[in-house]
């Protein structure tokens, strides 16, 4: 009796083991895209990023250039996902790098960073407000032009 109790919570140790394990090697991959990079973004019904970029309307996107950033490359494919598991496949056709996000407002186009404000205040505000954006100061700031090549919003 006291062989098949221990076996029993031997058997139930290692299957939960198993599980644990399998349940948190589980990456975000499991819905995306084979992509060079996944990258999260904040999308959502009144700020749709994911949907702006997919169809063209956002032709750039910032993030602070930290050490993460700098291993992308012209030509890489990205993948923008967020928590509702929406996603946007593109191809990276270009890297610019600025000083602030002011500096790459101007140098990119409000418009092409920020297809719902036209206002340079705003979007840099916008910016500034995202988690992390005070890292800006010490890395600079990245400019990601995207070509859309699939999604799912």
């Amino acid at each position: 009796m006291e062989k098949t109790f221990f076996a029993k919570i031997i058997y139930f140790v290692l299957i939960s083991t198993c599980f644990i394990s399998y349940s948190f090697s589980m990456k975000k991959s499991y819905f995306l895209p084979k992509a060079n990079h996944h990258i999260t973004i904040f999308s959502s019904q009144k700020v749709p990023y994911i949907e702006w970029i997919a169809k063209g309307t956002k032709k750039a996107e910032g993030r602070v250039y930290s050490p993460f950033f700098r291993k992308l490359k012209v030509d890489d494919t990205v993948v923008f996902y967020n928590k509702k598991k929406d996603y946007v496949l593109c191809k990276i056709t270009y890297l610019n790098i600025y000083r602030n996000f002011y500096m790459m407002l101007i140098g990119e186009g409000v418009e092409n960073m920020m297809p719902q404000t036209k206002s340079i205040n705003i979007a840099g505000k916008i910016y500034q407000s995202f988690s992390g954006a005070n890292r800006v100061e010490r890395y600079g700031a990245l400019a990601i032009g995207v070509h859309p090549i699939s999604s799912k919003y």
